[in-house]
């Protein structure tokens, strides 16, 4: 979900590789839901007596794969997740927001609707 959170996550292991990761995929249209709609849907799923809401195209394309093709879905999941950084040179903790200046200029474009988000929610930046 689009709400500015990459910038105050707390990042352990290889921060920047990790930040990196979750500040694009918090921010792109395709991956992260605007935080607004997502309310709605929420709101519209209660009123409507569901016990259940799954939000935004990835997550509704992974529930049906879940469904349609549980083993097929779980080794994707064990594929993607190698793709994602490992563990760092120490356990130290460090906060988005101190990682920024590290950063390129492609992160700095990929996460621009995930910063506005956080604006306009109030984020802390």
């Amino acid at each position: 979900m689009r709400t500015g959170s990459h910038v105050n996550a707390y990042f352990k292991g290889d921060h920047v590789a990790e930040a990196s990761w979750f500040g694009a995929a918090a921010s792109l249209p395709l991956l992260s839901l605007n935080a607004e709609y997502a309310a709605r849907l929420t709101v519209k799923a209660v009123c409507a007596g569901k016990t259940e809401a799954v939000l935004g195209v990835p997550a509704q394309v992974l529930s049906q794969a879940q469904t349609l093709l549980p083993g097929l879905t779980g080794d994707m999941l064990r594929m993607g997740n190698a793709l994602l950084p490992t563990g760092g040179p120490d356990d130290s903790m460090q906060v988005g927001r101190d990682l920024e200046d590290r950063h390129g200029p492609l992160y700095r474009l990929l996460t621009t609707l995930g910063k506005r988000a956080g604006q306009r929610l109030n984020q802390p930046v």
